[in-house]
């Protein structure tokens, strides 16, 4: 994914981190922390194994720690 912006936010004793993303990739992948999606606009399939989620602009969907899944512009 193109990544214009991470960093990060609040106060340095509260770990959180943002990431403005542009692209997506097929590329499978997890994270140790939850993942918070939100659609600023257009689009984008998450895919799960055994899961499918099409999101559109304003969506949020909460990814739990060890999830594998990976953020295309497509179905399928």
């Amino acid at each position: 994914m193109d990544t214009i912006f991470q960093g990060q936010l609040l106060r340095p004793d509260f770990p959180f981190e943002a990431e403005v993303q542009t692209e997506s990739s097929r590329l499978y992948h997890w994270h140790d922390a939850v993942e918070l999606l939100l659609v600023g606009q257009g689009t984008i399939c998450v895919a799960m194994p055994g899961r499918e989620y099409q999101l559109a602009a304003d969506d949020l969907l909460l990814i739990g720690s060890g999830e594998v899944h990976c953020l295309t512009s497509e179905a399928g």
